[in-house]
């Protein structure tokens, strides 16, 4: 239960902190940008989606001891956070 409150509240964060930076981007306030949280509950992650492209999973493995946003995406797709240790890069250290 303790998980799950700690979920929801961060889930509420992130949606009110991108839709504050896209209003102060200047984002036009009869079409703004659509964020929709999606409940992943096999995978234990809970995806932050902008306008239908994946920007960030909340991941809450029971391999770590504290939940992660993995991976953080631009814009453009590039993942700016590394792999290790829930995904194995090439040329990308353990």
């Amino acid at each position: 239960m303790y998980y799950v409150v700690k979920i929801l509240l961060a889930a509420f964060l992130m949606t009110h902190f991108l839709s504050c930076s896209s209003a102060e981007k200047g984002a036009d306030n009869n079409n703004p940008s659509r964020i929709e949280l999606r409940a992943l509950d096999s995978e234990n992650r809970i995806g932050v989606f902008v306008e239908g492209e994946l920007f960030t999973a909340y991941f809450y493995p029971q391999s770590i001891k504290k939940p992660v946003l993995f991976p953080i995406l631009t814009p453009s797709g590039h993942r700016i956070t590394r792999g290790f240790p829930f995904e194995q890069a090439a040329g990308e250290r353990v």
